[in-house]
């Protein structure tokens, strides 16, 4: 599933978050049908509006970097940029 045993585990145990996109390649993955898919993708703007409303300002975080790139790479760094993110999430 594109997915560590250790970290479907700790989806399964609810000790890790999963993104909205993370959820979508699941459900691809899973091969489930259209109604399973879309009640899974359907949490999501819920609790992203609930998260909005219960979590403080101060501890938020909206990060970014800017920096000078070849063009050319770019579609190298998106893919290792992904990677990255899948390991945090």
């Amino acid at each position: 599933m594109g997915l560590s045993a250790g970290a479907a585990n700790e989806i399964l145990k609810g000790e890790r978050r999963v993104s909205a996109k993370m959820a979508a390649r699941l459900s691809k993955r899973l091969l489930l049908d259209p109604s399973e898919h879309a009640a899974l993708i359907g949490e999501f703007p819920e609790r992203v509006a609930r998260a909005v409303r219960e979590l403080p300002v101060e501890l938020r975080d909206v990060s970014s970097l800017t920096m000078p790139a070849d063009p050319k790479l770019l579609p190298e760094a998106k893919v290792i940029l992904r990677r990255a993110q899948d390991q945090i999430e």
